[in-house]
């Protein structure tokens, strides 16, 4: 696949003055729901407060971010599986596809939020990542990485997809 062998070494953007903030995210509009009319420097200061309670200080634990994609799936898959999970939540995909927060299932449906197997784990309050409390290999991390889409596959028959991209010997 195109741009698979390439590492991003940094980022241009052009941004656009008296730009509008995006509230669609729910925790921004949770963050600012009396607040409705932000500035784009409190949007973000606000995303930093938000990340910080939700990812690991990277001086403290290492991680990789958030190691796995949210899956899509189809509307009728969705329906199956709100019949066993009735709470489980979604966002549109377009097209009769529902994208689904995999954070939510690991939680809710496998009880993964806050597993740890040695030297690895998903962090306590953000189940995507998967961190290295210190010492893993990477063949560590791919043994977790592989029971978590194991335990996803079992439960709900989907099939997650990682969301890094691995480098070297991985």
């Amino acid at each position: 696949e195109r741009g698979k062998k390439l590492i991003v070494l940094r980022v241009a953007m052009r941004l656009v003055a008296g730009g509008k903030p995006n509230l669609t995210y729910k925790d921004l509009g949770n963050y600012f729901a009396t607040a409705p009319e932000p500035t784009l420097l409190e949007v973000r200061k606000a995303v930093i407060e938000i990340r910080k309670k939700k990812l690991p200080d990277i001086s403290e634990v290492g991680t990789a971010g958030s190691f796995f994609k949210n899956p899509i799936i189809t509307e009728e898959k969705y329906n199956k599986l709100l019949n066993q999970y009735p709470e489980l939540p979604f966002f549109p995909a377009g097209n009769g596809f529902k994208k689904i927060p995999l954070a939510w299932v690991l939680d809710k449906v496998c009880q993964l939020k806050g597993y740890r197997d040695g030297n690895v784990g998903l962090y306590e309050t953000q189940p995507l990542a998967i961190v290295n409390f210190g010492g893993a290999t990477s063949l560590e991390i791919k043994k977790l990485a592989q029971k978590i889409f194991d335990e996803v596959k079992n439960k709900t028959e989907i099939e997650i997809e990682w969301e890094v991209i691995p480098v070297g010997n991985f």
